[in-house]
């Protein structure tokens, strides 16, 4: 039996509308060990509310004290630094073709909804969704999502009242619904109102809900949808308590007592976050992408309410998940992950990432990132073990903001630590600094006097002008950590100079065109290449009509060798090599 006391909150995407994608944010606590419960507010990230799952009353899950103290980060301690007692809570490398899987709870376990493009993702010639399962968070295998579902992005999953909710869209097509009662043979339901996109996907207390431009599209079983215009340009978080469901979004938070009649509740503006000022002036009421009830009373950023009517303000707290008497805010692998109780002080918990992606640029570019390659086929199965073999069967899971978390019984001995780490501790990589090209320091085979320079070049490509590119130093590769392409040459900048080029050619010298030494002038260049309109640049070169015009000469450093330049629209261009 599969214990879960699960609580979560989210965001939608309107797709198709040219708006971007919201982060979303959830969280659900849950053991292996028991019944789905009544307490869950489930769903997924960019694109799904909040919501409610499960038809049992709601099983205790207990969190030791010493589980807590384990992961709680002391004085003067860094949030990112090593685990020093191994209870640290570790996050799970979902498998996801994109960067938000949609991950839910279900009797049938862990589910992972994800899709991906094919071809060009700026013009698609279709889309192709997968649907993991695992009983134990760490274990994963293909769910079939049947020839409905060929050439389909689907976006949205939800389980509750023991049916299965998929929804998505056909390429092309509109909008779609898919049901199931055993997420296996699916029966698909046409948007009502025929829309080419709509949001995400909801359950809360017999309801399955899905927001889109002023629209709640509501059904009891997943197969017959009910169109109700509501005041919600976006959707946000969907919770059900003290005998109401709420709908909060972007505009007036919304009440039911049935879940088919609702009613909008402007904020007061006093209240924190409550309305915003767009910039003709008018004042607005505010996006709220979360919402949580939990000891009686309904949450959402920084407020909170016993009928989803009437909000007071709770400064400085967020809350995104509850679970044996504690709330849970934001996950950061840079700050902790926020957790108090009511009436105390927020702590913060250490969440560390063993996985060798969480000390790549990629892996860090989105914490919600999947890990599966985007190029290659789907594969049937994904193990994503610990190395002390803990999985979810065997250890609390918690998960929050899409990313799906084990907490180490108490006791648990740390995991051989393999992250790049400096001489006090700190992990050499960041998200600010992605690459080591990005760091200086004092003594670079110690790794001491580290800092980090984000406006240091990314590599050679970065440099106006390549010959330009210069290093200081290297990090040594050693045997216990992960051996990164990310860390290599360190201490790198653009403004060395080839002693054998003509002096100040390639300098930019738009703001000062004094830069430039004869016989080069500042003389404006082909733009770089982009994807956006041209923009013009302007560097020290010389004037030509054809190449044979433009200085040459053999370069030292990177790309060394003999220099040829081009000529295009009067200016030799700069130098470039691969």
């Amino acid at each position: 039996m599969l214990r879960a006391f699960q609580i979560r909150a989210a965001v939608p995407v309107l797709r198709g509308l040219g708006q971007a994608s919201l982060a979303a944010l959830l969280g659900a606590l849950s053991s292996c060990g028991g019944r789905q419960t009544d307490a869950v507010l489930d769903g997924a990230s960019s694109g799904d509310l909040a919501q409610a799952e499960g038809d049992s009353p709601a099983d205790a899950l207990s969190l030791s004290s010493a589980q807590i103290a384990a992961a709680s980060i002391g004085d003067g301690e860094r949030a990112s630094g090593a685990d020093p007692t191994g209870g640290a809570w570790r996050v799970i490398e979902v498998p996801a073709l994109s960067n938000e899987p949609r991950v839910v709870r279900s009797p049938l376990g862990w589910l992972a909804l994800s899709n991906r493009a094919i071809g060009d993702s700026r013009a698609p010639s279709g889309y192709e969704s997968v649907l993991y399962r695992s009983t134990d968070g760490v274990h994963w295998s293909v769910l079939p999502l049947g020839h409905e579902a060929e050439n389909a992005r689907v976006w949205g999953l939800a389980y509750g009242s023991g049916r299965y909710v998929l929804v998505g869209q056909h390429s092309p097509g509109s909008a779609v619904f898919w049901s199931s009662s055993d997420a296996r043979a699916w029966t698909e339901t046409p948007d009502p109102a025929a829309r080419l996109s709509i949001g995400g996907l909801a359950y809360a207390q017999g309801r399955f809900l899905s927001v889109g431009l002023s629209q709640l599209t509501a059904s009891e079983d997943g197969r017959d949808w009910r169109l109700i215009p509501i005041t919600l340009v976006q959707e946000g978080g969907a919770a059900y308590g003290n005998g109401v469901y709420v709908l909060s979004g972007s505009g007036p938070m919304q009440t039911s007592s049935d879940g088919w009649a609702w009613q909008e509740h402007p904020f007061e503006c006093l209240l924190p976050r409550a309305c915003i000022t767009d910039p003709s002036g008018r004042v607005l009421q505010g996006y709220h992408p979360s919402l949580l009830f939990a000891e009686g009373r309904f949450y959402t950023d920084e407020l909170s309410s016993e009928d989803g009517a009437l909000w007071q303000a709770e400064p400085g707290r967020t809350p995104l998940a509850y679970a044996d008497g504690r709330f849970f805010g934001a996950l950061s692998l840079s700050d902790g992950l926020a957790t108090w109780t009511q009436g105390h002080e927020p702590q913060a918990l250490r969440v560390v990432r063993p996985a060798r992606a969480a000390v790549t640029a990629g892996g860090r570019a989105d914490t919600s990132i999947g890990i599966l390659d985007r190029d290659s086929p789907v594969p049937e199965t994904v193990n994503v073990e610990f190395a002390d073999g803990l999985t979810c069967a065997d250890a609390a899971c918690l998960l929050i903001g899409n990313r799906l978390l084990l907490i180490p019984p108490a006791g648990t001995p740390p995991l051989v630590e393999q992250v790049p780490r400096s001489a006090d501790g700190a992990p050499l990589l960041s998200k600010e600094c992605p690459v080591s090209s990005q760091l200086w320091c004092d003594d670079y085979e110690a790794r001491s006097g580290c800092v980090c320079h984000p406006e240091a070049p990314y590599g050679p490509q970065s440099c106006q002008d390549v010959s330009q590119y210069r290093c200081a130093g290297r990090f040594s590769p050693r045997p216990e950590e992960w051996q990164l392409d990310e860390l290599a040459q360190a201490g790198c900048s653009c403004d060395a100079l080839d002693p054998n080029q003509p002096a100040s050619f390639g300098r930019a010298c738009e703001a000062d065109a004094s830069a430039c030494t004869a016989p080069l002038t500042c003389l404006s260049v082909d733009p770089l290449p982009s994807g956006g309109p041209p923009s013009s640049r302007s560097i020290c070169t010389s004037a030509c009509r054809v190449d044979a015009d433009c200085p040459s000469w053999q370069a030292t450093g990177f790309c060394a060798g003999a220099v040829s330049l081009r000529c295009s629209r009067g200016s030799c261009q700069p130098r470039s090599c691969n």
